[in-house]
């Protein structure tokens, strides 16, 4: 059987007003119609026009059509579909940076179905990673490597699909072409589907957001032998698609200087104490996420001295410094820091990450200089840049 065709069949009856062809001459006349059977002297019978005595009764057979439905992998939004293990998943929330891995469940009725083609369509600000499976998508049809799958397919794909792209409509479709493909009849529903898995990546473009809503669906379409070229929908659809809300983090910086215990006035030889603090706040919207990688930078001033003529020299620094604290929360982490050309910053090769709801309080102390001069103004400038992705993880496998 072929997908969407349908089996008819048409039983037909006719029958004549005498007996025999020419009525019989054992009735009370003895005689028989001058003309044939269905002639306008003989009897009446079912070949057409006025001999109308035929009946007919049409019946058929729908042979079924392929269903579509485009979810999240194994068919929830979990940590090992996207590329980084953190806490945004619960909400949907994926970082500009992030992969996502989305299943394609596609079931066919027992049979051929003929040119099947599925269109899967990314939102501009997801972009297909294409250095996944085979340009972007893997062909899953073994019921172990996908939740969305009771048993294997009792079929076979004759060949991996021809991918083409198209852009419209607000993103890209990709369409898969993958010909004909038989399904066993063995009156067995649970192995007649296959999933296509898909990973794609939130975009680092201008236009995406925090709280941009980004919406992927897929459609196929097949060769039914009565209709032509036929379109199914996604078997949900909107508004059920799997949906993605973009989630960035942002820090603030907060610096304040004590110059002598109190107030920001001073001259040689008073103690002076930087504290800057930097929080990734979590204010309980889908919006927030970690921030990894931090880099910060904090040129000294050159006025500012760890004790009277003596000047913060370059080098790594260690925890229990006597001058510069860093701590995340209650953890030190004064050691992931040096000083380099008179800058603080993060040493070469260390990691530092602010999760939501955490905060880095630094702290130097140091000494007014001899140097300094009367109604001098001496500044400090902090830096501190991240990133939305954590360099340490790998994109989410599948």
């Amino acid at each position: 059987a072929v997908a969407g065709d349908e089996i008819t069949k048409a039983p037909t009856v006719t029958w004549t007003s005498l007996p025999g062809e020419q009525g019989t001459t054992s009735n009370p006349t003895q005689s028989s119609t001058p003309g044939l059977s269905g002639d306008a002297d003989g009897e009446r019978a079912g070949n057409g026009g006025v001999n109308h005595y035929s009946a007919v009764d049409l019946v058929g057979i729908q042979i079924d059509s392929p269903t579509i439905d485009k979810d999240f992998k194994d068919g929830t939004l979990t940590n090992d579909d996207t590329g980084m293990l953190d806490n945004t998943e619960a909400d949907n929330r994926v970082a500009v940076g992030e992969t996502v891995i989305f299943d394609i469940l596609v079931t066919l009725p027992e049979g051929t179905t003929q040119g099947l083609v599925i269109d899967d369509f990314l939102p501009d600000g997801l972009a297909l990673d294409t250095s996944f499976g085979t340009n972007g998508y893997r062909i899953v049809t073994q019921a172990v490597d996908s939740g969305r799958l009771t048993e294997d397919l009792a079929g076979s794909l004759a060949r991996f699909p021809t991918i083409t792209s198209t852009v419209g409509g607000g993103g890209t479709t990709y369409s898969l072409d993958f010909g004909d493909v038989n399904v066993n009849g063995d009156q067995n529903v649970n192995n007649n589907s296959f999933v296509i898995r898909a990973r794609a990546v939130v975009e680092n473009d201008i236009a995406i957001q925090a709280g941009d809503s980004l919406v992927t669906n897929a459609e196929l379409t097949f060769n039914d032998p009565n209709d032509g070229l036929v379109t199914v929908d996604d078997v949900t659809g909107a508004p059920v698609d799997p949906q993605i809300f973009v989630a960035e983090p942002t820090l603030t910086i907060d610096q304040q200087v004590t110059v002598n215990g109190a107030g920001t006035t001073g001259d040689a030889g008073d103690p002076v104490v930087y504290t800057i603090n930097i929080v990734n706040p979590d204010s309980a919207t889908p919006n927030d996420a970690d921030a990894f990688d931090l880099q910060f930078s904090d040129p000294l001033p050159s006025l500012i001295q760890r004790s009277l003529g003596v000047d913060f020299a370059d080098g790594a620094l260690t925890n229990a410094d006597a001058n510069i604290s860093i701590f995340n929360g209650a953890t030190e982490i004064t050691d992931r820091f040096e000083i380099a050309g008179g800058v603080l910053q993060v040493r070469t090769g260390a990691k530092v990450d602010l999760l939501l709801d955490e905060s880095l309080s630094i702290t130097v102390n140091g000494v007014l200089s001899e140097d300094v001069e009367p109604n001098q103004t001496i500044t400090n400038k902090s830096d501190v840049s991240w990133t939305s992705v954590d360099s340490a993880s790998t994109n989410a496998e599948g």
